[in-house]
């Protein structure tokens, strides 16, 4: 099943679109399941960021 993230609205079977409202189990491991409470659509979110996914002062101010 290929999830969309939570940011991209989801068309419906009647053509209504919708932000996602994500209902995400306790984190147990890595990834925690999630249904969309309003079209029941399925995904799995991280459970945590890996390093990679920060950065650091030097690179915000740069990118500024």
């Amino acid at each position: 099943m290929h999830a969309r993230t939570p940011e991209q609205p989801s068309t419906r079977a009647t053509g209504e679109q919708h932000m996602h409202h994500w209902m995400i189990e306790e984190a147990n491991g890595p990834q925690s399941p999630a249904v969309c409470k309003t079209c029941g659509e399925y995904r799995l979110f991280k459970n945590s960021l890996a390093d990679g996914d920060f950065l650091t002062n030097e690179e915000r101010r740069s990118a500024a």
